[in-house]
Parts: C-alpha cells; structure tokens; sequence
C-alpha cells in the first residue's frame, strides 16, 4: 500500500512542477490544482503560475474558472428547487389569439 501512495505523491508532485510552465500574464488563465480542489493556479504578472486558495467552504471548477460553493451543481439540478414564472393569462391569450 506504501509503495502505491509513494506512487501517487510523485505522480502529483510532477503535475505541480508542469504546472508551473510559463504562462501569457495577461490572459488571465487558472487551472485546478491536482493537490487540492480548494485552490487553484493562475498566471500571475511574472509569466508563472502561482497557488491561491479559494474562501472557504469553496472549491475550484476547473470548467467554470472560479471557486463555487460545495454542492451547489446539486442545487441548480432540481427543477422544484427553483422558483417557477407563469405568464399572466392576458400574454398567454394574446399569443394564441
């Protein structure tokens, strides 16, 4: 099991480093960081990518490109959970008239 999570530790450790490629300052890139999902790297004003931490209570959406809340994919998926507009009678009724 040791050797395994040795394994593990180098695999990531070499993420880190490539990680750290140069990088265009003025494109404003962020990536997840493969150690922790509650921070992230981003191209910082010398050409290189540097750690940040997210709030907490926040993790890294590497699609989005910012920190959001834990779970909040789950909240927007249930369609009860939101709040429901019905248009008023008269739009409907103009519409089908």
């Amino acid at each position: 099991m040791k050797p395994c999570l040795l394994l593990i530790q180098l695999f990531c450790y070499t993420l880190v480093l490539q990680a750290k490629l140069e990088c265009d300052p003025n494109s404003s890139t962020k990536k997840a960081d493969p150690t922790n999902p509650e921070s992230y790297l981003y191209c910082n004003l010398e050409g290189t990518f540097s750690k940040r931490k997210c709030l907490p209570g926040k993790v890294f959406n590497a699609e989005a490109g910012v920190c959001e809340s834990l779970g909040s994919d789950q909240a927007n998926d249930d369609p009860f959970s939101q709040p429901f507009y019905q248009a008023p009678g008269e739009f409907l009724q103009d519409q089908w008239s």
